[in-house]
């Protein structure tokens, strides 16, 4: 198991670039030669998008603070990835935590609520959110997520502690097992 955690905090540093671990005291020259190359960094905007539209999405992003949520749930994934993969050194995890960029995030997203919602559906959305009841779920659901994640996990708990019993049960009535 630790090793299955410890490939897919690798495979997740590759995708993110390469591992940001790999330096040493090598030369130059010698690092460029044995690394592979990064990608070229290119500027990430949402390409075929109606600038107004792009700029609409931007405002509902912020006042929803979805941006913000997505940066918590990588630092999340990257506390639980430390967690599985201890031999992971701290300079990748501090590399991985200064990467994350909301406004890359956003940038992303941006064609996502493109392809999903019409112009009108992005401004509706935003007169909700403006609003007291639409400010009231930006203010409150970060908390009922949170407690729904932790109400979940033990139900999940609750299901899994039920099924070792009766495969427990079953085992003790069922000889042949």
């Amino acid at each position: 198991m630790r090793h299955a955690g410890f490939v897919g905090v690798v495979v997740l540093g590759v995708l993110l670039g390469g591992p940001a671990w790999a330096k040493d005291e090598a030369s130059p020259g010698d690092r460029d030669a044995a690394a592979p190359a990064a990608p070229a960094e290119k500027p990430l905007r949402p390409s075929g998008v109606d600038p107004a539209k792009a700029a609409d999405i931007r405002r509902l992003l912020a006042l929803t603070g979805s941006a913000n949520v997505g940066k918590q749930v990588a630092l999340q994934l990257m506390a639980q990835l430390r967690e599985v993969a201890p031999e992971v050194p701290e300079a990748f995890w501090q590399e991985f935590a200064e990467g994350v960029d909301v406004g890359e995030l956003v940038e992303l997203v941006i064609p996502v609520y493109d392809r999903n919602f019409t112009h009108e559906d992005i401004r509706e959305l935003i007169r909700f959110y403006e609003s007291p009841i639409g400010r009231k779920v930006s203010a409150t659901l970060p908390a009922v997520a949170r407690e729904s994640m932790e109400a979940g996990q033990a139900w999940g708990r609750e299901i899994a502690v039920r099924a070792m019993r009766r495969a427990h049960e079953r085992r003790l009535t069922d000889k042949s097992i």
